[in-house]
């Protein structure tokens, strides 16, 4: 049961990181996430994100301030 219970918080984590994640782009460039970046893009940025010690909220208004310096967007 511990099993499908962590599986279910990663779930819920993901899907929590997406939102957010389109909710930051959406704000700041008027277009959702999938504009700027695939699928295995997203699962990837958040994989980085369990590596760190940030909100979810912290770490993706970050990398989308980043991204649209880079990107200028």
């Amino acid at each position: 049961m511990s099993a499908i219970y962590e599986s279910s918080t990663v779930e819920v984590s993901r899907l929590a990181f997406i939102d957010t994640l389109t909710a930051e782009f959406t704000m700041r460039t008027g277009v959702g996430v999938y504009v700027y970046l695939t699928p295995v893009d997203i699962n990837s940025l958040f994989g980085h994100y369990l590596k760190e010690s940030q909100t979810i909220a912290i770490f993706v208004k970050q990398y989308v301030r980043n991204y649209s310096i880079e990107n200028n967007i």
